[in-house]
């Protein structure tokens, strides 16, 4: 599994000037999702070896969800960790239901560079967890961790 993101830099203002901006993309451990029409975005800051991110994915009518589970890449390699780490938090958001679910950020067992979201129904998300994702839904998180 390949790392994706941090291709596209540059300071926002309005975020402070410790902000910069990432496109931060899905990766999938079968068939990648494509965001299509929805939009992706991306901000950390790094400070010495602490690194601050938060990301949003609002899905659009024109998003294919891929297959199997989910993983996010880091806009920075992470130092090494524990496997399962807790790194943050966030939530999910199924539009046809107006429902919530809080999910809770950790690396992924094999990688500094990809972390997952586990839903607090209990599974990692994916193409239909916690629900089934269609136009309008969206996932949100916040990372803290140390890097390389």
């Amino acid at each position: 599994m390949g790392r994706l993101s941090v291709g596209l830099l540059f300071t926002q203002a309005g975020y402070g000037s410790g902000f910069i901006f990432f496109l931060d993309a899905i990766l999938d451990r079968d068939n990648k999702p494509a965001i299509g029409n929805g939009t992706v975005t991306g901000i950390y800051t790094q400070v010495n070896k602490l690194v601050v991110a938060q990301v949003s994915y609002y899905f659009g009518s024109t998003t294919t969800y891929g297959t199997g589970t989910y993983g996010f890449s880091a806009p920075v390699t992470a130092a090494s960790h524990s496997a399962w780490a807790n790194i943050g938090f966030g939530r999910a958001y199924d539009a046809s239901t107006s429902t919530t679910y809080f999910v809770v950020a950790f690396w992924d067992a094999f990688s500094t560079s990809t972390i997952r979201l586990q839903s607090t129904t209990g599974g990692q998300l994916g193409q239909t967890a916690p629900v089934t994702w269609a136009n309008g839904d969206e996932i949100h998180f916040s990372i803290t961790y140390e890097a390389a």
